[in-house]
């Protein structure tokens, strides 16, 4: 059996009926084996991204400006989402925890990556497959760039050991332990990351709404990190 890798997008995870496409997509091809998922998206046009939430809560925290309401929406969104489905992920503890961390001194890009995190572990477990975190596998050097040879070796293994893996986009982990968030794009690129990694089968990883290229064909730029930070993907 070959492998094939799925990005799924914001607006692709943004709620309940979302999810349940995504997982008609997935169902339907048993060769979808890799996912990889951004950060929940708007659900409607006065709805707000995940990642701009968080973002916003970090502007606040660098202000001394409180962000409780803010923090409340993202609570409520994810703890809706989670139970519309059925999921049993005790996402409460782990909200419970960040929020135990937040201070003006975290880093802006451990504290948007949430959005891709949360996002993730519902979609998991709501999929059926392994949980990875982006930071267990997607290695960043001092320079910023891709360890591409640690990458791959790391996805590769996941995938053996799994059989079937989710992994966020957008972000990894430096040497130095800390959470690095990719440029523009940057779920696209953990998904030809991926992709690049995958054990077995040439076919081009998919999109629900658009084509994701192998790897092979990526511009060398796709396969580095940015140092600009970004407030959407």
């Amino acid at each position: 059996m070959g492998i094939k890798v799925a990005k799924f997008g914001g607006s692709s995870v943004a709620g309940p009926e979302q999810f349940q496409k995504v997982k008609a997509i997935i169902d339907a091809d048993p060769e979808r084996r890799v996912v990889v998922s951004s950060a929940a998206g708007k659900r409607s046009g006065d709805d707000h991204k995940l990642t701009d939430l968080l973002y916003l809560v970090h502007a606040h925290l660098t202000y001394g400006v409180s962000c409780e309401e803010i923090l409340h929406t993202i609570e409520q969104r994810l703890l809706e989402l989670r139970d519309s489905l059925g999921l049993r992920y005790e996402i409460e503890k782990d909200l419970a925890a960040l929020r135990s961390r937040l201070s003006r001194d975290m880093s802006v890009d451990e504290l948007v990556s949430r959005g891709e995190y949360f996002t993730s572990r519902l979609l998991a477990e709501y999929l059926g497959f392994a949980f990875v975190d982006a930071a267990d596998v997607i290695f960043f050097g001092l320079d910023g760039q891709v360890d591409r040879e640690k990458t791959d070796a790391a996805i590769a293994s996941a995938l053996a050991r799994h059989g079937k893996i989710l992994i966020p986009g957008f972000y990894g982990r430096l040497p130095t332990g800390r959470i690095k968030v990719m440029s523009r794009g940057g779920s696209d690129i953990t998904g030809a990351l991926a992709a690049a990694a995958r054990a077995s089968s040439r076919t081009p990883a998919r999109s629900p709404t658009s084509p994701l290229p192998s790897c092979g064909s990526w511009p060398s730029w796709a396969l580095r990190s940015s140092t600009r930070t970004r407030s959407s993907r």
